[in-house]
């Protein structure tokens, strides 16, 4: 049986263990191909799963009035550590994710910063804004007048 290999670093390396070899075992020349490929390709260093690190905060905007509060949540993708750290130019915000707007009326932002991945972040949008509506009611609804 011929087998033909490319003239690499490896196939070289490949070749010349072959030879060594006393018996010619092909078991014996395939396993020392493998250890040349997965040395060549630097094994046992720590593997990448090639995806990035992606925050989503949910919602991603919201309108409260002032003092008012809403709960962002924030997913964290592409890592093992599923942390954030929750910060706001405006009012308040825990760890847990619940905000708290200012009294005064204006756009600001929270924003969720991935423990795993500091540069990655995700910002969400609060609108303040006053919020009056005015409702009438008349009591009786109806009147009897006699004359």
């Amino acid at each position: 049986m011929k087998t033909t290999i490319r003239n690499t670093r490896a196939s070289r390396r490949v070749r010349a263990s072959i030879q060594k070899c006393k018996n010619g075992s092909l078991v014996t020349a395939l396993a020392l191909f493998l250890l040349t490929l997965v040395m060549g390709c630097g094994g046992g260093g720590s593997s990448s799963s090639g995806a990035s690190v992606a925050v989503q905060i949910s919602p991603s905007s919201t309108t409260l009035s002032p003092g008012g509060s809403k709960t962002f949540t924030a997913t964290v993708t592409g890592s093992t550590d599923t942390s954030v750290t929750w910060s706001c130019d405006a009012g308040t915000i825990d760890q847990a994710g619940d905000y708290f707007a200012p009294s005064v009326v204006g756009s600001y932002t929270v924003t969720a910063t991935s423990a795993a991945s500091p540069s990655v972040k995700a910002t969400a949008k609060i609108t303040v804004s006053q919020t009056s509506s005015v409702s009438v009611a008349i009591s009786p609804t109806s009147q009897t007048i006699a004359i």
